[in-house]
């Protein structure tokens, strides 16, 4: 990892160890790509978790629409991007498409070797407090960075 980049598997670290979250699928990748729209077609709800620098709060959790870009062709995708992937090229037709949320972790270094940075480690902990309530009212992940599957 490079430093505060490992935001995102910790946190789906910590989902794993949930008691109330038994059956959990994840996957590890540095970046998004078009065929892991095909992941998607397994489940009602997706969330992809990164470490940003765009943000301003600790963390960020918000809902993904398809995008307007075309850019299926791409070996790099943004969020909105791989879920217009899925909508144009792999959701079956007559099934309801899941609901994708973004969780951002507000990130501030990415120096190759190094560890994440206290502040970073703070935005985690802040991360992790609100996914686990929310978890705790609605048990429908999927994670990516980890996917989540409910039992």
């Amino acid at each position: 990892m490079r430093g505060d980049d490992a935001l995102g598997p910790m946190l789906i670290e910590r989902l794993e160890q949930m008691p109330i979250m038994p059956n959990i699928d994840h996957h590890w990748d540095f970046q998004l790509c078009p065929e892991h729209a095909l992941a998607f077609a397994h489940y009602d709800c997706i969330l992809l978790v990164d470490a940003s620098t765009e943000i301003e709060k600790p963390f960020c959790l918000s809902r993904v629409l398809p995008s307007q870009e075309h850019a299926s062709t791409s070996h790099s995708l943004s969020p909105p991007a791989l879920y217009r992937v899925f909508m144009t090229h792999v959701l079956e037709k007559g099934r309801p498409p899941p609901l994708v949320l973004q969780m951002e972790i507000k990130a501030y270094q990415f120096d190759l070797g190094s560890s994440v940075s206290p502040q970073a480690q703070k935005n985690l902990d802040k991360a992790w407090h609100h996914l686990r309530s929310t978890l705790l009212q609605h048990h429908c992940f999927m994670a990516f960075y980890g996917l989540i599957r409910d039992a």
